[in-house]
Formats: C-alpha cells, sequence, structure tokens
C-alpha cells in the first residue's frame, strides 16, 4: 500500500483514478485503471469572529476551579473551530486548553480566547481572583481566668473550601494594667 497526497486546487467534485501496472495490448499498449474515488472538495470557510460566554469579568476564589468558561467560534460552517485559552498572568490565574480556570492567587488577569487558524480573532475578560470569605459569627466557647478571657471561634471558611474551619484565639484583659502588663513582655 503506497499512498499519495493530492491538493485540488479549488472546491468542487474530483475523479481520483488508481491505475495497476498491468497493460492490456489490443493494438497498441494502454493502461487499464482498477478503481476510481470521487472525492467532493468543499470550499474553505474562515472564522469571522470568536466571542467568549462571559462577557466583561468574573470571580473566582483562591484555589477554585471554575469550568463555565467557553468559547464560541463564528460563523457555525467554520472549517477550523479550534481555539487557545490563555492567561495574561498565570501566576494569578491559569486557564487549561478546555477552558478550565484555577484562581492561584488574590488578583486580576485577562484570559484569551483566540481562533488557531486566525489568532486576530479573539474574545477577552478578566478574571479577578479573591480570598475566601470568612464567616467568623458562631463562637465556640470561653475560658476565663482571674485576669484575663480566652476565647475561642471556628470560622467557617465560606466558598471554594465551604465547611473547613480555621480556629481563632481571642484574649479579653480585664483591666487595663493587666493587659499592658502582658503586652509589653
Amino acid at each position: 500500500g503506497s499512498s499519495v497526497t493530492v491538493t485540488p486546487p479549488n472546491a468542487g467534485t474530483y475523479w481520483i483514478y488508481a491505475y495497476s501496472n498491468e497493460y492490456k495490448v489490443s493494438g497498441e499498449d494502454t493502461v487499464r485503471y482498477h478503481d476510481s474515488l470521487q472525492v467532493v472538495v468543499l470550499p474553505h470557510v474562515a472564522v469571522s469572529q470568536v466571542f467568549a460566554n462571559i462577557s466583561v469579568s468574573m470571580n473566582i476564589v483562591v484555589g477554585a476551579t471554575d469550568k463555565s468558561a467557553s468559547a464560541y467560534v463564528y460563523p457555525s460552517t467554520a472549517s477550523n473551530k479550534a481555539v487557545s485559552w490563555t492567561s495574561s498572568t498565570p501566576s494569578i490565574a491559569t486557564v487549561d486548553q478546555n477552558g478550565v480556570i484555577v484562581g492561584i492567587t488574590k488578583g486580576n488577569t485577562t484570559i484569551i480566547v483566540a481562533s488557531v487558524e486566525d489568532e486576530a480573532k479573539f474574545a477577552t475578560f478578566i478574571v479577578q481572583v479573591v480570598e475566601p470569605v470568612v464567616d467568623k459569627t458562631q463562637l465556640k466557647g470561653a475560658i476565663e481566668y482571674s485576669d484575663y478571657i480566652i476565647s475561642y471561634i471556628t470560622a467557617n471558611q465560606l466558598g471554594t473550601n465551604a465547611g473547613q474551619y480555621s480556629p481563632e484565639l481571642m484574649v479579653t484583659f480585664k483591666d487595663q494594667n493587666t493587659a499592658s502588663n502582658a503586652l509589653s513582655a
């Protein structure tokens, strides 16, 4: 099995004939074909626009993964609808080739989705990476001593790591002298 690449000059219908190496003698030598194939070559349709489903911006929490970004290539009949995704500041947020965004550290970055065929056709949006919101409203207990009170709360972290807890301690001194002595020690 040998192969050959045929590049037609334009869109249209073409016949490809495969000839054997056998000759038929009938007055003069002629080549006899043994198979044929009809090929329809469609016209190339260039990408005219790329859109992202996020029009301006989105927020994501540090450490979170967001799979909501998607791209649309127009026209719908474009020959090559492949796109590439990039982050202008991957130290703030990364994006993979499926549009999955991961928040790395607090800040802003621009996500770019571009046509692979024509990088001049692209869309952008801003990703703002934010710290998780912490709900510190639940006082979990207190231990009282003669000069001070140690209170502890469990901060319920919301967002990406919802359900994880970060305990925090608070010391309350009963009088100013005890507080001054403790802080100067």
